[in-house]
């Protein structure tokens, strides 16, 4: 059972089963090693520690080629670990990111997207997973984003939020919460544990204790706001940074206290250690300062270092992208569990095989309102050395870069490559939608279709009682529409669903024509009405809504009705039975609106991200 913090409570000393720890902040590269080590029947799974650094820069650390000694004891670490080198977060702020991490989800998928909003109802988490294994759950956290409130506590016996002290936030730093952790690591021979650390240190404002804060200069400054950071000079920007790099360096040192005791108790080499960060930070990188803002390499590229149990693949290095979304996956790999085939990252043990040069899209999303009011919008994804950058607010605009030529994202190839650009924005669209809330429509041409037989053309009708909100395509080609008609009570669709090209006498679902919309109405619970317009398809339209389960038009629907299961974007892989169809078909699905956030925030609460300059 979840919990807040336990005072004088000697069960969240109690620690049982393997600690599992996750550090974040590290990137991948191609090498050669070893198989994987699994856990076998004679061998106990390994503890689990998760250990994040909030608003750390991977560029900012000495295993990622900073020139300042900001963090000996993870440089230390490298010998014994895997880093990953490009390593990325799905947002630039924490609570989207850090649910993420802990869910295995993007985003769009776990629903903790804005300030009040909380993970969503039905979404598991890393401690629930692994409790079902057998682990005992901890976590520390000190930043009120990942709070019980938000849905973070859930899965976890023991979750000790720190910010419920009262105490200003900018003063629990990581000493405080080592001391914490060590009360809640196992001793060797326990059960195991998985142990999530959430500490804050990097974060503004940047006031490092003595002596760190003149470490890197002699004169700091005093504490400040990320929104002042336009107004200061050269100077005083980097007296910033510099006190900055120093409470990465003071973050460091109790890490390495962790790595201490960790040996210290006889469960290092047992134990699957992951550094990690949720995002990073501008320094005027590109005309903005802090995070929550843009999605430049400097907020999205984070530290991701991974030492495995008992030296596996111990001091190498990989440069394959990587996610945050891929640590639940490794961690349950390792931990000897089934992962979800909901979840989209990878074992990251073998992104690390010489033969495992996959190709990745990752997906970025932001939507956040800052301190004052102003609301930062934006979107992205990474291809390959591609990056797409498409901002709605405060101001639209789009950028393209070549981070293989450009890593500092300086030159905009939008002009240069409009349809590369325009490829990527659909991919953004694509993706998106999958998981937007309302009616999802996936016209599909048939998989028996005859070789150069003629496109198929499929009209449709839809009719509301209430109106169209919104109506998204997907994959439409030049002729296909979507009209929304009597005053936003109609919706008139034509699709041409052309015919695949075989060679092989074969079709590959991926070769056919897959047209999707995704229809919203106002209210969420209105009915709609779906009918075929004429003239009607060639041997008709084929409706399914579920494996197994088929219906005709006309249909009456609502986005709450039970029964439509079936991702429509998983209609295109159906080739068995009883969907092997000759004649095109019509998937629908649904997708429920996200519960209502939460009006008022506590006063604690509020007071605590008002510490931190969010509100």
């Amino acid at each position: 059972m979840s919990r807040g913090r336990t005072h004088g409570s000697p069960s969240h000393r109690a620690v049982r089963g393997p600690v599992a720890v996750l550090l974040v902040g590290g990137a991948l590269l191609g090498v050669s090693c070893a198989p994987p080590r699994a856990p076998s029947g004679e061998e106990p799974p390994p503890h689990v520690v998760v250990y994040l650094v909030d608003t750390l820069r991977a560029d900012r650390l000495g295993l990622y080629g900073y020139d300042r000694p900001t963090s000996p004891r993870l440089d230390a670490l490298a010998s014994d670990a895997v880093v990953f080198e490009r390593a990325y977060a799905p947002s630039s702020w924490t609570k989207a990111s850090t649910a993420s991490l802990l869910s295995g989800l993007e985003p769009v998928a776990h629903g903790a997207v804005s300030r009040s909003h909380r993970v969503a109802p039905g979404i598991s988490l890393a401690a629930e997973y692994l409790g079902d294994l057998g682990y005992r759950t901890r976590a520390v956290v000190t930043n009120p984003h990942v709070a019980a409130r938000f849905g973070f506590a859930q899965g976890f016996e023991v979750f000790l939020d720190l910010t419920e002290d009262g105490m200003p936030i900018r003063y629990l730093r990581s000493d405080r919460v080592h001391r914490e952790v060590e009360e809640l690591l196992p001793l060797r021979g326990e059960p195991p544990v998985f142990l999530y650390v959430h500490t804050i240190d990097p974060h503004a404002p940047n006031n490092p204790p003595a002596p760190y804060d003149k470490l890197f200069t002699a004169a700091p400054r005093p504490s400040f706001r990320v929104e002042h950071l336009p107004q200061l000079g050269a100077a005083e920007l980097a007296a910033i940074q510099a006190l900055y790099d120093a409470e990465i360096r003071f973050n460091d040192e109790q890490f390495g206290r962790l790595v201490d005791e960790l040996k210290r108790r006889r469960i290092y080499d047992d134990t699957l250690l992951i550094f990690v960060s949720d995002h990073g930070e501008e320094h005027m990188d590109h005309g903005r300062g802090g995070h929550g803002k843009q999605l430049f390499e400097e907020v999205v590229r984070v530290p991701l270092v991974v030492k495995f149990p008992h030296g596996w693949q111990a001091d190498a290095r990989v440069g394959s992208v990587s996610s945050l979304l891929d640590v639940l996956p490794t961690i349950l790999a390792v931990a000897g569990g089934e992962v979800p085939p909901r979840l989209p990252g990878v074992d990251l043990r073998g992104l690390s095989q010489p033969e495992a040069s996959v190709a990745r899209t990752l997906f970025f999303d932001l939507d956040l309102e800052q301190q004052g009011g102003e609301r930062h919008v934006a979107r992205g994804v990474l291809d390959g050395h591609g990056k797409y950058l498409e901002e709605i607010l405060p101001r639209r605009r789009e950028m393209l870069f070549d981070l293989q030529r450009d890593p500092g994202e300086t030159a905009n190839l939008v002009a240069a490559s409009p349809d590369r650009a325009l490829a990527l924005s659909r991919a953004i669209d694509a993706h998106r939608a999958r998981h937007r809330s309302g009616l999802h429509l996936a016209l599909v041409d048939g998989l028996d279709s005859e070789v150069g037989s003629p496109s198929a053309v499929v009209n449709l009708r839809l009719s509301t009682t209430g109106t169209f909100a919104e109506v998204i395509e997907v994959g439409f080609e030049e002729g296909d529409r979507a009209v929304v008609v009597e005053g936003g009570r109609g919706l008139v669709v034509t699709v041409r669903l052309d015919r695949p090209l075989r060679e092989s006498g074969d079709v590959s679902p991926r070769s056919r024509d897959v047209d999707r919309l995704v229809v919203a109405v106002e209210p969420a619970d209105a009915e709609v009405v779906i009918g075929s317009g004429p003239p009607p398809p060639a041997g008709g339209l084929r409706v399914v809504l579920g494996p197994g389960e088929t219906a005709t038009l006309p249909l009456a629907l609502s986005v709450g009705m039970p029964g439509l299961a079936l991702d429509p974007y998983e209609a295109p892989r159906w080739t068995r039975d009883p969907f092997r169809l000759a004649d095109p078909a019509l998937f629908v699905s649904a997708v429920p609106p996200a519960p209502p956030a939460p009006a008022e925030l506590p006063p604690l609460l509020r007071q605590q991200l008002e510490a931190l300059g969010y509100l």
